[in-house]
C-alpha cells in the first residue's frame, strides 16, 4: 500500500483525512442555529515543519472561512465570542502558533487554559482537575476541563502481555471516568466546571 499523504488524525492509528473533518465542522455551521461557538484544538503536530504548518494554517482557513472567530483582540472570555453573534463562530487554538488571531482567525493554543492530568487513575486525575476549577473557576476567562485518562507504559504492556487485565484499553478508561463524572460534577456545582469539557 502506499503511504497516506496530507493531514490524518492520528492516535495510534491512522484517521480521517483532516479536510474532511473540516468539512463536517463546516456544514455543522452553516446549517445550526446562530450563536453556537466551536473550538478546534490543533496540537501534536508529528511530523511538521515550517512549509506544513503554513499549509495547514491556509487549509484551516478555506474551509472554515467566513467562520473564524477574527476582527476582535480576544481576552479568552466566553462575551468576547458570543457578544451580538449572528452566526456560528469556529476558535481555531493552533499549537506553537503565535501569529495574529485578529486578522487570520488562528489563535495560539495558549489562549485557553487548563492541561490534562495525563494519568490513568480516576482519583489522581480528579485531584488534578480539582486544581483546575479551583484555580481557574469564576475567572471569567475560558478554560479546559479534561476529564481524561491517558494509557501509560504499563497499560500498554500489560494489554499486549495479558489484555483480559483490566483497564488495559482506552475505551476501558473511558468507562471508568465517565461513571465518576456525575458525582464529582455534582460535588463541585459550587465552581465553574470549564467552559470546554
Amino acid at each position: 500500500p502506499t503511504a497516506p499523504t496530507g493531514w490524518h488524525t492520528f492516535h495510534m492509528v491512522l484517521g480521517l483525512p483532516i479536510e474532511q473533518l473540516l468539512d463536517q465542522i463546516a456544514a455543522f455551521l452553516d446549517e445550526a442555529p446562530g450563536g453556537e461557538v466551536v473550538v478546534v484544538e490543533v496540537t501534536h503536530l508529528l511530523g511538521s515543519n515550517a512549509t506544513t504548518q503554513a499549509q495547514l494554517r491556509a487549509l484551516l482557513q478555506a474551509k472554515l472561512g467566513n467562520h473564524l472567530v477574527r476582527g476582535v483582540q480576544f481576552n479568552a472570555t466566553l462575551d468576547a465570542l458570543t457578544q451580538g453573534a449572528t452566526k456560528n463562530r469556529v476558535l481555531v487554538l493552533l499549537e506553537d502558533w503565535d501569529g495574529d488571531g485578529a486578522s487570520t482567525g488562528l489563535w495560539p493554543d495558549a489562549l485557553i487554559r487548563g492541561e490534562y492530568a495525563n494519568q490513568d487513575n480516576v482519583p489522581k486525575m480528579a485531584e488534578w482537575d480539582q486544581g483546575l476549577i479551583e484555580t481557574l473557576g469564576g475567572t471569567g476567562h475560558i478554560f479546559r476541563l479534561w476529564w481524561t485518562l491517558t494509557e501509560n507504559v504499563d497499560d500498554i504492556i500489560a494489554g499486549v502481555l495479558d489484555p483480559s487485565k483490566f483497564p488495559t484499553k482506552l475505551f476501558d478508561l473511558v468507562r471508568l471516568a465517565n461513571a465518576q463524572l456525575a458525582g464529582w460534577a455534582a460535588a463541585n456545582r459550587n465552581y465553574t466546571l470549564g467552559n470546554l469539557l
